[in-house]
């Protein structure tokens, strides 16, 4: 490797070593800059209190549609570990996962699943079925955490089972 390629390397690992520490630096001396897990997850549930999503959710989806489809699985994944933990919070966490999920399954049906994917995906330069391994994945657990809090909408099961196959089929181990 010649004189100015390995200098440049070296540049480059130094540079990345410094803005990793820099970053692990700030992290540990301004803990208190960032909110308490409970701010965020009430700033979250706020953005779906009328049942669909609320201009935050709309404005992240315009900048990226791939973070409004995770941002709703995180949120299902927390309203059901809260739902879990207090049971006194479950018909609320439960009614506030069936807006968002009903919410994400209409999204789809209408549009398909590129809805929810960034413009370079393609469904026939797709592997296995055309089908989005990401979509058919995300919905799965959003479904399976909702279901484990409350198994009471058939619809969900079916959706389960629909998602399972599809997933299989997409990986090449249906049979």
């Amino acid at each position: 490797m010649s004189r100015p390629r390995r200098f440049a390397l070296g540049r480059t690992a130094a540079l990345f070593v410094a803005g990793m520490s820099l970053i692990g630096a700030l992290r540990l001396a301004l803990p208190h800059l960032a909110p308490d897990e409970e701010t965020r997850l009430v700033a979250l549930q706020d953005d779906w209190q009328s049942g669909s999503p609320g201009p935050r959710v709309l404005q992240m989806r315009s900048l990226n549609p791939e973070y409004d489809f995770m941002s709703r699985t995180f949120l299902v994944l927390a309203l059901a570990d809260r739902a879990l933990a207090h049971p006194s919070r479950r018909s609320a966490s439960v009614h506030q996962m069936d807006a968002i999920i009903d919410d994400t399954l209409a999204a789809e049906e209408a549009h398909g699943q590129a809805h929810w994917l960034m413009s370079y995906w393609r469904p026939s330069e797709t592997l296995g079925t055309g089908r989005s391994l990401f979509v058919d994945g995300e919905v799965l657990v959003m479904v399976t955490a909702r279901r484990m809090v409350a198994d009471d909408r058939p619809e969900l099961a079916a959706e389960t089972q629909r998602r399972s196959a599809a997933i299989r089929a997409n990986l090449g181990s249906a049979g």
